[in-house]
């Protein structure tokens, strides 16, 4: 069975996670993704901030950030990658999960804190998920995909991507449901539409998938040195972070990482601290990478530990390649400078995300990297 969990506006969303506040982003000033209460009060892409704050005072703005809008995409997949290894992004707002049981999937949009849909197929599961309201499961019968599907309205379209006009010219042709868009041929939706007609079709009529390939995360390389008793006091363990930073840079063969992990594990609470530092380009130097590390782990404050763990991830053969992750429409240029104003020190502490009670652990651990 198939788990589609609905997560328009994931920008918005994701930085609503831990604030709990209504978030808006914007870009020029004018909204362009919000948070589900803002929705449901009436706030729509083109809105200007100011308006917004004015009839919700306790709204949170950000800036548009495709850099990071991609790597949080990148972390909830990982996540989700803990509970099963086939974890497909579908449509944009749509993240599907081969999940084992119903339980597991209802414990999932718990702690996502969105809609999702259980079914025998991904386009039923995705139908499914909008059938309901935040953090509730919509489960289909086995046999009762079809019906499903057919009963949704057209707007349902909309979540998948299609634009405004298209539902309403459908709605003036008398097309108002899923069902009643069945008929009509692919011809008919190309001499329409055009190429959205034929993604319409193809949407439609297309065989859904009932089982969805495992994804790789990104690879990393991993190395970690055991204490003898707990550490604390900075003079104990930055000679062995300057120490597993040269090892894991000497293991890259040739590559270059874009971030670096520090786990700090076996403390006394026995929750390990986890710290990422972007780098604002690929790098395979151990000095540069340990010494950013220990400006900022001695920044923070956390308990006694027994275990280090310096893990280099985003490898890439050329430094070109960091920039695939950022907008690069308008060339290297404008990546690198949205890159700067994103780290303008090199250094950010990405949001770790609280699993422990949703997920199982120990199902999946980041891959070695090939030499």
């Amino acid at each position: 069975m198939i788990t589609a969990f609905y997560i328009p506006d994931f920008q918005a969303w994701y930085r609503a996670r831990y604030t709990q506040k209504p978030t808006i982003i914007i870009r020029q000033d004018r909204v362009i993704a919000a948070t589900a209460d803002l929705r449901e009060g009436g706030v729509l892409n083109g809105d200007y901030a100011s308006r917004v704050c004015r009839q919700f005072p306790t709204t949170v703005i950000h800036l548009d950030d495709p850099a990071y809008e991609q790597g949080a995409r990148e972390l909830i997949m990982c996540e989700l990658n803990r509970a099963s290894p086939s974890v497909t992004l579908l449509h944009d707002n749509f993240i599907c999960v081969e999940v084992p049981t119903l339980n597991l999937a209802r414990r999932i949009t718990d702690w996502l804190r969105c809609r999702s849909g259980w079914a025998a197929t991904d386009l039923a599961a995705c139908f499914a998920a909008l059938a309901g309201q935040v953090k509730e499961l919509t489960a289909v019968a086995p046999g009762g995909e079809g019906e499903h599907i057919a009963a949704h309205p057209a707007t349902s379209l909309l979540s998948f991507g299609f634009e405004q006009e298209i539902v309403e010219r459908l709605g003036l042709f008398g097309y108002r449901t899923i069902g009643s868009l069945m008929k009509i041929t692919r011809k008919q939706m190309h001499a329409q539409f055009g190429t959205a007609g034929i993604r319409l079709h193809t949407l439609l009529h297309g065989e859904p998938s009932t089982t969805l390939p495992s994804w790789a995360p990104p690879p990393t390389i991993e190395i970690s040195f055991q204490f003898d008793e707990p550490v604390q006091e900075p003079e104990n363990w930055l000679p062995i972070l300057s120490r597993l930073s040269a090892q894991s840079v000497g293991m890259l063969n040739g590559m270059k990482a874009t971030f670096a992990r520090i786990v700090l594990d076996e403390t006394e609470s026995g929750k390990p601290f986890r710290y990422t530092i972007p780098l604002k380009h690929p790098s395979a130097d151990a000095k540069l990478i340990g010494s950013r590390a220990q400006r900022m782990l001695q920044n923070r404050r956390f308990p006694p530990f027994s275990r280090m763990i310096v893990v280099l991830g985003g490898l890439v053969q050329q430094e070109s390649l960091q920039f695939d992750l950022f907008e690069t429409r308008n060339g290297l240029d404008k990546a690198r400078r949205a890159i700067l104003r994103r780290y303008p020190n090199g250094l950010l502490q990405f949001e770790e995300i609280d699993v422990n009670a949703p997920l199982p652990e120990d199902r999946w651990r980041y891959a070695p990297a090939r030499s």
